[in-house]
């Protein structure tokens, strides 16, 4: 007794057929519509950017000190304590660091150094004093 319950050739024709309406039914699902939403977000990396507009840069020096120019007095030594994403592409992102709690600093921009990053400038603000100490914050926005 023969168990085949049938023979079926696919012609190369027949499976490109196949593949074409696969992919068509795919990408009519939410499914496919969510990963081609996704493939979107994936951030675009312009190799004009400055190393230090891009967020990537700072997520692994958090936790790190980085010492912060000031016109009239000695540097702030401040700790990286977070890196936030404001948009999905990474194109406008918060850098928060934490000083002790009597460091003042004007708004404006500022030379800043790290050990690993090396030095660069970014516009600083003061933000709210907590328990931990003197916050301070910058926004970068590439975002056109």
């Amino acid at each position: 007794m023969d168990d085949a319950v049938g023979s079926a050739s696919l012609s190369r024709a027949g499976l490109l057929k196949l593949g074409a309406a696969t992919a068509l039914t795919v990408g009519l699902t939410p499914t496919g519509e969510a990963l081609a939403r996704r493939a979107e977000a994936v951030p675009r990396i312009d190799p004009a950017t400055p190393w230090y507009l891009r967020v990537e840069r700072y997520v692994p020096h958090i936790g790190e000190l980085f010492r912060v120019g000031r016109d009239t007095a000695e540097p702030l030594v401040v700790r990286l304590v977070t890196v936030q994403r404001l948009t999905r592409n990474g194109d406008a992102f918060s850098l928060v660091f934490r000083g002790a709690q009597g460091d003042r600093l004007e708004s404006g921009i500022h030379p800043i150094t790290n050990r690993s990053l090396g030095s660069f400038s970014l516009f600083l603000a003061q933000i709210g004093r907590g328990i931990d100490g003197q916050g301070f914050q910058a926004i970068v926005n590439r975002s056109g």
